[in-house]
């Protein structure tokens, strides 16, 4: 309210990341694994993105994520049964 012209200067600045027909598609598993056997440990920039990548990784919120949706109910953690 207080920006003149704040409607243009929103319209130049906003990116769109979200289209709900278009899925994101998948990293191959063989490519990260690859690139992680890269990382030349020594190198702190290096592993700083490898350590990105791995955050990354394992917590996708994709279907068939093997990891738990809820505290508690129907998605929630269960035991393996043995």
């Amino acid at each position: 309210m207080a920006s003149m012209e704040w409607d243009d200067f929103m319209q130049g600045v906003q990116v769109k990341t979200f289209v709900p027909a278009e899925p994101r598609r998948k990293v191959p598993l063989w490519l990260i694994r690859d690139a992680l056997e890269r990382v030349d440990r020594s190198d702190f920039a290096q592993v700083q993105a490898a350590h990105l990548m791995l955050v990354l990784l394992f917590t996708f919120a994709r279907s068939e994520s093997p990891v738990a949706k809820a505290y508690s109910g129907l998605e929630a953690f269960r035991a393996p049964q043995t």
